[in-house]
This record gives structure tokens, sequence and C-alpha cells, in this order.
């Protein structure tokens, strides 16, 4: 996998803290970079788990968990038990950690630094599986001219690239690859992606199949789009939550 080595500055230097509440009454104080949308996505992502998951959950997971609003939302709203986050970057796992700890939930918070579910011990089971991770699939090269474009430059840019670039989506056939044996009888998983992703996702399910995951739902998050979220929807329109589930022998 070609993962974005992060310029050290970006370790809790960043000044631009936000503080969110949560549908769960859960307070999430994170450096603003750790935001790869997230926190907008919550909303639309919750409303989907609501109307195609289940009630509860006894425990969850979030991959490329950055700062861990999806997870913590869950968490909060009752919607699971336990969580459990994992991200390849320190600041992110530490985040996490730390939301735990001023929210006195500790005990129903793990979390993992690394960016492979094959490193995730084998004990770890789960309900439910959640994800806003990496949606450019191009090369790094053609991603960090698209974005350059944007005027983002240096340390900014690599962080972008950071929360962004999949190349070859290879995060996602190695998540692919080795999320089943950490799956609970019956688990959810749902993945946010934009619908350029989410077809050549789609495309790849003969491969995904033989990993022992299949698609069985693909929500449109349209539908569920706040229209004062302009230039999200402007980038996410046609946007899908896939909905997997382990294949049953």
């Amino acid at each position: 996998m070609n993962l974005i080595d992060i310029d050290k500055k970006w370790n809790f230097d960043d000044p631009r803290l936000t503080v969110i509440a949560d549908g769960g009454n859960l307070t999430i104080q994170y450096p603003a970079h750790l935001d790869g949308g997230g926190n907008w996505m919550r909303v639309f992502f919750s409303k989907i788990l609501k109307k195609y998951g289940k009630s509860t959950y006894n425990r969850g997971f979030e991959w490329c968990a950055g700062h861990g609003i999806l997870g913590f939302n869950a968490l909060g709203s009752g919607l699971c038990n336990h969580i459990t986050f994992s991200d390849y970057y320190n600041v992110a796992v530490e985040t996490c950690l730390e939301n735990a700890k001023q929210n006195n939930i500790l005990d129903k918070v793990t979390a993992y630094h690394t960016p492979c579910i094959a490193e995730i011990p084998d004990f770890e089971k789960w309900d439910l599986v959640i994800a806003n991770p990496p949606h450019a699939f191009s090369s790094l090269e053609d991603s960090k001219i698209s974005l350059s474009r944007t005027g983002l430059i240096g340390s900014e840019l690599t962080n972008i690239l950071r929360i962004t670039s999949d190349t070859g989506m290879a995060i996602h056939m190695e998540f692919f690859q080795n999320i089943s044996k950490h799956l609970n009888k019956d688990a959810d998983v749902f993945l946010y992606e934009p619908s350029y992703c989410a077809n050549q996702i789609i495309e790849t399910l003969p491969m995904i199949l033989k990993f022992g995951i299949e698609l069985v739902g693909e929500y449109l998050i349209d539908e569920y789009l706040d229209p004062a979220d302009s230039l999200q929807m402007k980038h996410h329109i046609n946007g899908k939550v896939l909905h997997f589930k382990q294949t049953i022998l």
C-alpha cells in the first residue's frame, strides 16, 4: 500500500481546534486536519444505518477512523455498546483515545495504530463496521496534480493526499481480504464511497466475493444531504453507502 507520511508539524501542532457535540451527547475535540468529511457525513450515515441496519449492535468498528466521529456518533447515540477505531496516523488514534477519556467512556473504546486490518488481533470481532475511507483510486501523482489545482501546497497538500488517496484501491482490497475473520454472524459493513469509487468497487465484486464478502445493498445519499451543504453536495451527488455482509456458505 502506498501510504503517505505526514509532516511532523501536524503532530498536535494544528491550532485549528473544533468542538462538536454529536447526536449522542458526546463532545469531540480534535485537530481540524483530521476531519476527512466525517462531521457532515455522520448525519446521512446515521439515517442510513437506522434505516438499513439493526436497532442496536454490541461491538462496532470504525476503519480509517480519523478523529472517530462516525464511531463516536454510533456509540453516543446508543447504536452500539462498544466501538473500536483503527488508523495508521498516530495523531488520529491518540485523539480518539483522548476523547474517550474526556467523555469518561474509555471502557467502551479500543483503538489500534495500524494501516492494516491484518495487523488487528484475531480475537477482535465486530457486529458493525463503518468507514469513510480514502477514495481516490488513481495514481498518487494524478491525485497530487488534481488537488494542487485547489491551491494547496506543501504539508497541507500532503495531508489531503493522506486522507483522500488509495492508489490502485490497495487499502480497500487489504480491508476486503481480511475483514471477514473479524465479523460476527450477521454483521453489517457500511462503507461510504463517492460515485466513481462506488462504481469501481462494484466492478471488482467478483474478486471481493472470493474473500467471503458480498454486497447486499447500495444506498444513494442524495436524499439525506442537507441543501446547506452546497460544497459537499457538489462533490458527492450520487455517492453511495455500500452495505456488505459475510458470504453465507
